[in-house]
């Protein structure tokens, strides 16, 4: 497991406001912060769906390509357990960058009606399932979908704190984090909608 600091995480104070962007289901807004040396970001929006609907949405680990704009070459789920679960994805990124691959251990959180995917990444040699081919394993990945009851459906968040590891500098993936998360999102809540 990578270390992680969820308290920090999961506090709204010391968040800075980055991004607000206008997508196909409605205005998406994104913040930073430094955690432990590393850019972590959270986008938040809204959607229809309830809770449960959008957390059953995000756990079908396996249909995440049929809907996700990202270029997933890979999502396959490696172990299963009551409420947890091991899954890995690859990710085609354009040249000159290598391709990215991650493994991680979601558990499922319930909270009163709110609910969460939380995530933390897992090294891909323990997983002999995986077949990385010529991407590159991501050292850090953790954090969490969170969705809360709202009047008319839920607060859809995405906290986490990722480094694509390589080359890429910290600054460019944080830019590049900042314009992807409102797509994801959308994806997410237009899957869900459906």
């Amino acid at each position: 497991m990578i270390p992680t600091d969820w308290q920090m995480l999961l506090d709204d104070a010391g968040w800075e406001q980055v991004a607000d962007r206008v997508v196909d289901v409605g205005e998406v807004k994104v913040w930073r912060r430094t955690i432990d040396d590393l850019w972590c970001l959270c986008a938040q929006g809204s959607s229809k769906a309830t809770p449960d609907h959008l957390l059953d949405t995000v756990w079908d680990v396996a249909r995440v390509p049929s809907w996700s704009s990202n270029a997933l070459t890979v999502s396959d789920v490696l172990w299963t357990g009551p409420g947890e679960q091991v899954f890995w994805q690859a990710l085609d990124l354009p040249f000159p960058m290598s391709d990215r691959l991650w493994v991680l251990r979601a558990t499922e959180v319930h909270d009163g009606d709110a609910r969460a995917m939380r995530w933390n990444r897992e090294p891909a040699s323990a997983w002999p399932a995986v077949q990385p081919g010529d991407a590159m394993e991501m050292p850090v990945s953790w954090g969490e979908w969170a969705f809360a009851p709202a009047s008319g459906g839920s607060v859809v968040e995405w906290r986490g704190c990722q480094d694509i590891g390589g080359a890429v500098p910290a600054w460019l993936q944080t830019w590049g984090a900042t314009r992807s998360l409102p797509a994801e999102l959308s994806d997410l809540v237009r899957e869900a909608e459906r």
